[in-house]
């Protein structure tokens, strides 16, 4: 009897554990580690530079907004690779440069779709942009950045700005 006890209380944690340790949600994850201005960035060209380590992505979407609300590029496209651990380039391109002076953000979100805290991460850059990239000699700045799972950062330069 003792045996056919031991055995049910082992049958039952081993579907409430089969429950609770649900494999799709973990199939895919990122970790956020840095995020930084690239030296290409300036009023046309919304260059960040987004550091993580992660294995089973399938997306990546990019937001480059201004400070007065306006969408300057948005896309989403498959990630650079579903397992990747390193620093990677994220290029976005406006057919309408902002004027120099122009605070603009880059939003970038890695994972799921839908992105989700647990399955996704996002990266932030908030700049006020000068016609000319930094490394041709131009005065971008950089003024706020933000990495971390899904939903822990600004989406627009709008929204940075308000918490600055």
């Amino acid at each position: 009897m003792t045996r056919f006890r031991l055995l049910l209380v082992l049958s039952c944690l081993a579907v409430v554990g089969g429950v609770l340790a649900d494999p799709a949600a973990a199939n895919d994850r990122i970790t956020a580690q840095g995020v930084a201005m690239s030296p290409s960035a300036n009023c046309t060209y919304g260059d960040i530079q987004v550091t993580y380590d992660a294995s089973d992505v399938a997306r990546q979407a990019v937001t480059f907004t201004s400070e007065d609300g306006t969408t300057l590029d948005s896309f989403e496209t498959n990630a650079y690779q579903q397992t990747y651990s390193g620093l990677e380039y994220i290029l976005s391109e406006t057919a309408t440069p902002a004027a120099a002076g122009t605070r603009l953000g880059v939003h970038v979100v890695i994972g799921t779709t839908p992105p989700q805290a647990a399955t996704s991460a996002e990266f932030f850059v908030l700049y006020r942009c000068d016609g000319m990239a930094n490394e041709y000699g131009g005065a971008n700045e950089q003024l706020y950045t933000c990495y971390g799972d899904y939903g822990s950062c600004p989406a627009t330069a709008v929204e940075a700005i308000a918490m600055m």
